[in-house]
């Protein structure tokens, strides 16, 4: 049984429609993890600086001047928000690369080894 055009636009209007949603809420999603994620840098930065205020104070007592003290938990900041995005990152492709049916003796993966063919599996035979 064919469709008629008029169902077939429907159906796309539709399909658009719950693609946007989807849109929305995977950028909420985005958003909200990355305001808590700021949240938790702040709040070990703030752990930091109040653990170290002895070493604040004997670099202040040898000349360094708060510009540079700033900058000093500036970079390490930085520092730990890039290598914890590029951690991420990684665990999340690495995450994403694993065949749903690894468990499962009976399925196999297709292809020559590399793009999205190498990612779909089939029954075996």
């Amino acid at each position: 049984m064919q469709a008629t055009p008029e169902e077939t636009r429907a159906a796309q209007q539709l399909a658009e429609a719950t693609k946007r949603t989807f849109n929305v809420v995977l950028r909420s999603i985005a958003g909200i993890s990355l305001l808590v994620g700021g949240i938790g840098i702040m709040n070990i930065m703030l752990a930091s600086v109040t653990e170290r205020t002895r070493e604040i104070g004997i670099r202040r007592a040898i000349g360094a001047m708060r510009s540079q003290i700033i900058m000093q938990f500036l970079i390490e900041t930085i520092v730990l928000s890039t290598t914890g995005g590029i951690l991420g990152v990684a665990i999340g492709l690495a995450i994403a690369h694993v065949p749903v049916s690894a468990g499962n003796p009976r399925t196999r993966t297709r292809g020559s080894g590399s793009g999205p063919s190498a990612r779909m599996t089939c029954r075996a035979r």
